[in-house]
């Protein structure tokens, strides 16, 4: 799962070479948005 949300943020495969800066600003939001509903030792 949270392989799939690190690739949903960047639009694609993540990849630390070619494919890590996040492509939709909107994406952001979603993150600190799932952030707040995790509990603080997955924070």
């Amino acid at each position: 799962m949270a392989f799939e949300f690190i690739n949903s943020l960047v639009g694609g495969e993540f990849d630390m070479e070619l494919n890590f800066v996040i492509q939709d600003a909107q994406n952001i939001r979603h993150m600190l948005e799932l952030l707040d509903h995790c509990p603080p030792n997955l924070q």
